[in-house]
């Protein structure tokens, strides 16, 4: 038997989409399945967005049970006040940066 062996194609981490969002303690959103969340225990292989889809994503899944959903970085560091600002100033330079 012949076996093919493929590669799942990496993430590229920028500012585009290097925000997770924590269900619970222990489980990181991949994706939806028959309108419920499911989740993986490895950042790795969690799904990753940019804050504000993140954060929307972060509303709907409170609104569907899960009240201790937030948004995290890549390693799981919940996103506070400091880290907006930091990620806020970024996405400027981003801006800047493309329209020169």
């Amino acid at each position: 038997m012949n076996q093919t062996k493929t590669r799942r194609a990496g993430h590229t981490l920028t500012g585009d989409g290097m925000y997770l969002l924590r269900m619970d303690d222990e489980h990181f959103f991949t994706r939806w399945l028959n309108d419920m969340p499911l989740g993986t225990r490895y950042p790795s292989a969690a799904t990753r967005f940019t804050y504000s889809d993140c954060d929307d994503l972060c509303q709907r899944i409170r609104a569907k049970g899960f009240t201790s959903a937030v948004v995290c970085d890549r390693f799981g560091t919940m996103i506070d006040g400091a880290a907006l600002e930091v990620e806020r100033k970024a996405n400027e330079a981003r801006v800047r940066k493309f329209w020169g």
